[in-house]
């Protein structure tokens, strides 16, 4: 684990299950008309398993939410109670103020009697006369940090939204086409939130205004990174004024395969680095195209026939970029699709700047901040390209006003350096690595 430029080197691991650790979770279900029958006796059986799962230690509230928003449970630790309040469920609303009740949970959960609170929020439809509308939920979700578990099903399920909203809060956005299945995507909410630990170590050094923690995990020879940036604090806590570290949703990606997950957390207050308006986390820009790069769960059934989406794969050489909240690949070289993209140039979009992307070049966008955009006198922040005299991949930094660092060791303006297998690179204070499955070969080249 490094914070900031220090290796920490002591720390302490424990289950977030654990009784220090309890969790209020907000139990939210939708009961518009839609949901009569098979819906609703799946989604009370699956809530009321779900409850008989937590720990004695837990808080839940139960919200309902269809024509209004209400709240048929404050968090209270006697889960018999709320159970009760589930089987009692009745369906008959005609709307679906979805957007409402994100924004209630969101403000309900705040206020939750622990420091560690979630949202697991169950709909088949799209949000119908909110008055509250998608950027109000965004914001929101900004201030508070708190993961939102997103569980559709059905055809008419607003994935797209409930996906946005799961991937920006850390959390998980889970769908299946049957009603049936309910209880098993409760299941596997349940399991991410059982399967996490706590790190707790000492940290001293508060004189910057913002950190960013890289964790790293080897696991059976598998390794895997997550990283946030964050603000030191102090807080109130049994009449003791003790400093903490804040980092919230620092989930290790695709760790929850092998049963194991990592989530940092004491309390919420995590500064938000706000992307650039309406360029994505990640995207590629082709030709002076810009097409959004998406991470795992990505669905396209809805996306609109004048709409280019640049779907990654990993490939067999490329970068895994740790930006979103799960991570997403650019291939260098991918045989299956036969490309191989031999420079690219990692920067941020300027809209204002436009005119300095060339359509003969290759970018990939990241909307973090702290790399930096083009000017006048660089093309970006750094580039990755083929060296045809080695047939290897070089990383070059632009000029970059954070810098580019390669294992922790910072480059020289202009001063490529040689890639190998499973290299870190930092670019300001997003993660990359990159990953080598064979040596390059002639594809169709872009």
């Amino acid at each position: 684990m490094v914070v900031g430029n220090e290796e920490i080197k002591k720390f302490s691991l424990e289950s977030i299950s654990n009784d220090k650790s309890s969790l209020s979770i907000i139990l939210g279900i939708d009961v518009s008309a839609s949901m009569e029958g098979v819906p609703i006796t799946e989604a009370k059986k699956a809530a009321s398993l779900f409850l008989s799962q937590l720990s004695e230690k837990d808080y839940t509230a139960l919200m309902v939410f269809g024509n209004d928003v209400r709240f048929l449970a404050d968090f209270t630790q006697m889960k018999n109670e709320v159970r009760e309040k589930v089987m009692s469920i009745n369906v008959s609303d005609m709307w679906t103020r979805l957007y409402q009740a994100t924004y209630d949970s969101l403000s309900k959960a705040s206020k939750s009697p622990t420091p560690r609170s979630v949202i697991v929020i169950l709909t088949d439809g799209k949000d119908e006369g909110s008055i509250k509308n998608e950027e109000d939920i965004v914001n929101k979700i900004q201030e508070t940090q708190i993961p939102i578990f997103a569980i559709s099903f059905g055809e008419k399920a607003n994935k797209e939204y409930l996906k946005i909203i799961a991937g920006i809060s850390g959390g998980y956005f889970l769908f299946t086409p049957k009603a049936e299945e309910i209880s098993r995507l409760y299941g596997l909410v349940l399991e991410q939130l059982k399967n996490q630990y706590l790190i707790r170590f000492d940290f001293t050094d508060h004189s910057a205004n913002d950190y960013t923690g890289i964790l790293t995990l080897n696991y059976h020879g598998k390794e895997f990174i997550a990283q946030k940036v964050f603000s030191p604090i102090s807080a109130e806590r049994e009449g003791k004024r003790i400093s903490y570290l804040k980092i919230l949703g620092m989930i290790i990606p695709g760790v929850s395969a092998i049963g194991i997950a990592i989530y940092v957390i004491l309390i919420r207050n995590k500064k938000i680095i706000k992307s650039d308006e309406k360029i994505p986390e990640v995207a590629v820009m082709i030709q002076r195209k810009i097409h959004p790069v998406n991470s795992f769960f990505s669905d396209f059934s809805n996306t609109p026939m004048n709409t280019t989406v640049f779907l990654p794969s990993k490939g067999e050489v490329g970068l895994e970029i740790n930006m979103p909240s799960m991570p997403c690949f650019f291939p260098l070289i991918d045989k299956v699709n036969k490309r191989t993209f031999e420079e690219v140039v990692i920067t941020r979009y300027d809209k204002d700047k436009d005119y300095l992307f060339s359509k003969k070049k290759v970018y990939i966008l990241i909307s973090n901040t702290s790399v930096s955009r083009p000017d006048d006198d660089r093309e970006g922040h750094a580039r990755v390209f083929l060296n045809k005299d080695t047939d290897t991949y070089h990383i070059e930094d632009l000029g970059s006003s954070a810098g580019t660092q390669l294992n922790e060791s910072g480059l020289n303006k202009n001063e490529p350096v040689a890639l190998r297998n499973d290299d870190r690179i930092t670019m300001g204070t997003v993660g990359l690595k990159y990953f080598e499955k064979t040596t390059s070969s002639s594809e169709t080249s872009f």
